[in-house]
């Protein structure tokens, strides 16, 4: 067999494959308990960044190919084209408003919490309210093969769960910012979003000894440049609490 069409032939098995994984759930609860359902095709296209500017977090439109699917992905928490996961800006609420419209690309971290970037931040949002919640909590998760392990009830606890469900207003960063996906605290068939602060990294950091990236972190002397996704993935990922994003 030439090069070629054992390229062709590779080409074709990861593309079968990838389309074989294709699955949605339809809530949060779901999600949690891996109660997928199958998918023939699920195709991704990126929206614009006019659109993201406008709508926040939804950077994907993802389709079938048939009317009547597409609906329901719409209205479905999360999607998984293979290995790559995408999460309904719509069904994400931060206080009582939506993250945005369409799909954002997010990597799972446990079977609780999901890291996502958008561009919206609660307007008064105030990081030391959450600091001991959050200290409790990154306290308890470990590592385990490179990924975040352990049963993570509430990723805030009642402290987050009571700060971010009264959250009203919200701002438009110029940059995303990571955000994690946490079940609520009144209810954990509902999600509680958490800005990614200086708090957290701290604690994820330096709970596992990573100086020179919890420096590097820091290197930034601007906050909300600092806060940034693009600042805060790659650190994510050397550390080992995300897997590196599938092209």
């Amino acid at each position: 067999m030439n090069t070629r069409l054992l390229s062709l032939c590779l080409f074709l098995l990861i593309a079968a494959d990838s389309l074989s994984q294709c699955r949605y759930c339809n809530s949060y609860e779901d999600f949690v308990n891996d109660r997928w359902q199958p998918l023939d095709t699920l195709y991704s296209k990126k929206h614009g960044n006019g659109y993201v500017f406008l709508w926040g977090v939804g950077g994907y439109k993802l389709t079938t190919g048939d009317k009547a699917t597409d609906a329901t992905v719409r209205k479905s928490f999360a999607a998984m084209q293979g290995k790559n996961l995408f999460v309904n800006g719509h069904r994400l609420k931060c206080g009582k408003q939506s993250m945005g419209k369409g799909f954002c690309k997010a990597t799972r971290i446990n079977r609780y919490n999901i890291v996502f970037t958008s561009n919206i931040m609660p307007a008064d949002y105030n990081s030391s309210q959450m600091a001991g919640a959050m200290a409790a909590t990154i306290g308890a998760i470990a590592v385990q093969g490179g990924a975040i392990g352990g049963a993570v009830a509430g990723l805030a606890g009642g402290i987050v769960g009571g700060t971010m469900s009264g959250v009203q207003a919200t701002k438009t960063m110029k940059h995303p910012v990571c955000h994690i996906v946490a079940p609520s605290s009144d209810d954990e068939k509902q999600t509680t979003i958490v800005p990614l602060d200086d708090h957290l990294m701290d604690k994820l950091l330096l709970s596992r000894n990573l100086t020179k990236l919890h420096d590097k972190y820091y290197a930034e002397q601007d906050k909300d440049k600092r806060m940034q996704a693009s600042r805060v993935i790659p650190i994510l990922e050397k550390a080992g609490i995300i897997e590196a994003e599938n092209p």
